[in-house]
């Protein structure tokens, strides 16, 4: 990569960015001189600056004869950014342009509404197959891209991945887990729709920043949308040893703070399609919180609901299928369980779909995650409490740090640890 060491010399600059425009990628380190403190003790303050690039060129321009120009130059531009400044500090915030409607339940069989997926999917596919699908049709048909860290290796995200695309369709980002999700922002300001792909949830913690605080809040403030789909793989231990602290467990909870973000954890085909198409139709980014045990589910997975159930339970994510486990458990003790199945995480709605299991369930209800217990769980178990006179428990990971060992592991609510805590609801209203 060719590059050059230049001063801040504004023809400098100027000169070696056509020098370099046609020998791209190339770079150019420009050496400025910090005049005053950004912050804190300013202790810069105390030695001089080494030069003024600004006060140079003045100085230039009154040998050339031409102070007074400048001065009037100057003091006019200070005068214009000065009444600019303060027109923005006195304009009222723009309200949120988010306007979210909810899917109603999910239909019996895989109903495509968008055209661009009529006749591409069909209701024998599993999860995986139908994300492979939905992201070959975006590459080939409407000038998509994907993008990640290991695409092309390691089982191309459990089959996710289409084969055969050449590398600016699926475009290798480097491991790094910093800048990726500045580059799907710059694809989506080109208008390409990008799909980022996380292998791990754990990732995140590196790579969410351009998402939360910019592709978010672009177009509530600049008026402009930085549409991403990002595309977040979670995983509950391996067949193996354990992942460790950072690849390891769901973390949608980190999407959930920023305002402008969409954050769902769809977990089968229908639940997917619904999400994409929501991603197609609007203009926000999204947080697609997947998970690699819902890779091979093919069927919907309704809502279970009694007239007199004891409990009501509102799983996230993979505790859905532990909750399924439980229920024959429970009822074999005699507990009967409703299941309301959680995919629109934020915004979240509170309708009767939600409320009206719970209002009639004796003992109120659980929203069980695959996430921390201090982040989605809480939050939603938190909004649902307010719209009836129920108490509305969370359960979620331990708050802990896992190891690598198996013993240090850190799993979301097992199946054991969901039935002796509806025991202990139902039984001693623990």
């Amino acid at each position: 990569m060719p590059g050059r060491d230049i001063t801040d010399n504004p023809r400098l600059i100027i000169h070696w960015a056509k020098e370099l425009i046609n020998q791209l990628p190339a770079i150019l380190n420009v050496r400025v001189c910090r005049i005053s403190a950004h912050s804190g003790t300013r202790m810069d303050q105390s030695r001089p600056a080494e030069w003024d690039r600004f006060d140079l060129i003045k100085q230039e321009l009154a040998k050339m004869g031409l102070e007074k120009e400048a001065t009037e130059i100057e003091l006019e531009t200070a005068l214009k950014v000065g009444r600019a400044w303060e027109t923005r500090l006195q304009a009222k915030p723009k309200k949120s342009s988010i306007v979210f409607i909810r899917p109603t339940d999910p239909p019996k069989k895989i109903q495509a509404t968008n055209k661009l997926y009529r006749g591409v999917l069909n209701e024998n596919l599993n999860l995986a197959q139908t994300i492979n699908e939905i992201t070959k049709d975006h590459i080939l048909n409407h000038r998509g891209v994907v993008m990640g860290q290991c695409l092309n290796g390691a089982g191309n995200v459990a089959g996710t991945i289409p084969e055969g695309l050449n590398s600016e369709q699926v475009i290798e980002l480097p491991m790094s887990d910093m800048s990726g999700s500045g580059i799907a922002c710059g694809y989506a300001l080109d208008g390409r729709r990008p799909i980022l792909v996380s292998r791990y949830q754990g990732f995140m913690h590196f790579n969410i920043a351009y998402l939360t605080n910019y592709a978010a809040k672009a177009k509530e403030m600049w008026g402009y949308p930085c549409p991403v789909f990002a595309r977040v793989s979670g995983t509950d231990g391996s067949g193996g040893p354990t992942i460790g602290p950072v690849a390891s467990a769901c973390h949608h909870g980190l999407a959930m703070r920023q305002p402008g973000m969409i954050v769902a954890a769809p977990m089968t085909p229908v639940e997917y399609i619904a999400l994409w198409e929501y991603y197609l139709n609007n203009e926000f980014p999204v947080y697609c919180s997947e998970h690699r045990q819902a890779y091979n589910l093919v069927e919907p997975m309704p809502d279970i609901v009694y007239d007199d159930a004891d409990i009501t339970l509102f799983p996230i994510s993979s505790t859905r299928l532990n909750v399924l486990k439980a229920l024959p458990i429970l009822k074999e003790e005699g507990i009967i369980c409703n299941v309301v199945h959680l995919v629109w995480l934020k915004p979240f709605v509170v309708d009767n779909r939600i409320l009206e299991p719970l209002k009639n369930s004796s003992y109120g209800g659980v929203v069980l995650d695959s996430d921390y217990e201090n982040g989605a769980s809480k939050l939603i178990a938190y909004d649902i409490a307010q719209h009836t006179m129920r108490q509305v428990r969370a359960m979620g990971l331990e708050d802990r740090t896992s190891g690598f060992a198996r013993h240090l592991d850190n799993l979301p609510p097992s199946t054991e640890r969901i039935v002796n805590c509806v025991r202990k609801v139902v039984r001693f209203n623990f």
